[in-house]
């Protein structure tokens, strides 16, 4: 599928591993996936680079066939949206 919407939240900087890090949301269709990803860079990088590296760790951890550690919120319709009930994975 197509990705509608990706994006970067609260980017910091660990400096005990010296690396950038950040959840990820991506939309894709109804459905939103949030992961967690880094990248290794000095505290003085460049933002685009910092972004960029952390929306490429993202599109590859969405893109594979393991996706590994991230929430997934199942798309939520007109009819389930009014049901009060929890929704549990089959």
């Amino acid at each position: 599928m197509r990705i509608n919407m990706l994006q970067l939240t609260d980017i910091h900087y660990n400096a005990e591993f010296e690396c950038f890090e950040t959840k990820v949301t991506i939309q894709e269709g109804n459905e939103i996936f949030v992961y967690p990803v880094h990248i290794n860079a000095p505290m003085t990088a460049e933002f685009a680079v910092i972004a960029r590296g952390l929306t490429e760790k993202a599109r590859q951890a969405h893109r594979a066939p393991v996706k590994g550690m991230h929430l997934h919120f199942p798309a939520v319709t007109f009819d389930n949206a009014l049901d009060p009930r929890p929704r549990h994975a089959a």
